[in-house]
């Protein structure tokens, strides 16, 4: 199938939840559920709010929502019950208005905690998995200074997040959760037709 038809499925659910490594295309896709298919990103709001306290407003040029970013910290930190994490992901999607695409690198690790969350509310929702080669995700990490330092930190980190990421979609088929998967070259060329269409 081709990718125009696989994000024209995706964009039909009302929650998507990108899911993919650091530089391995997540932005690409979100920005194009926004632009293209009117779908609601957090970051819109919550970055905004940070940039206002930051003095430096550059950091915060990012299409992850700044309180999704600190919950997928928190549940990666703390050792609360199922319970305790359904009510927090609860508490941070109710305000949102859908459609709804949620972005944030770390979804690789707590997706599964997402995905039980919005099928006990009966959500619908989908996920996108996105891919790059491993070389490329090691050369594009070396460039950028956050990426870098998580592998001046933990050399294995892409390998051990690649890991994290195939567990997130055999749990996906497991589930039976509509989801596609997207090489960073493929929403790079549907991105530059959408702008020139």
């Amino acid at each position: 199938m081709e990718i125009k038809e696989q994000v024209q499925q995706i964009a039909q659910h009302k929650v998507v939840l990108v899911c993919g490594l650091f530089k391995s295309g997540t932005s690409a896709i979100t920005g194009i559920l926004e632009k293209h298919f009117g779908f609601f990103n957090p970051a819109t709001v919550t970055n905004k709010q940070e940039q206002a306290y930051a003095r430096d407003a550059s950091r915060y040029e990012t299409n992850e929502c700044l309180h999704l970013r600190q919950l997928n910290e928190a549940i990666l930190l703390s050792q609360k019950s199922r319970d305790d994490y359904a009510n927090l992901i609860t508490k941070y999607l109710k305000p949102w208005k859908r459609p709804l695409v949620l972005k944030d690198p770390k979804l690789v690790m707590t997706l599964g905690f997402f995905m039980t969350t919005l099928a006990q509310n009966e959500e619908d929702f989908a996920v996108v998995f996105t891919h790059r080669n491993t070389a490329e995700l090691a050369t594009s990490w070396q460039k950028a200074p956050y990426t870098k330092q998580l592998l001046q930190n933990d050399p294995q980190a892409i390998e051990t997040l690649l890991r994290h990421q195939t567990f997130q979609i055999e749990n996906c088929q497991n589930a039976h959760v509509p989801h596609i998967e997207l090489h960073i070259e493929q929403i790079k060329a549907y991105s530059k037709a959408l702008e020139q269409a």
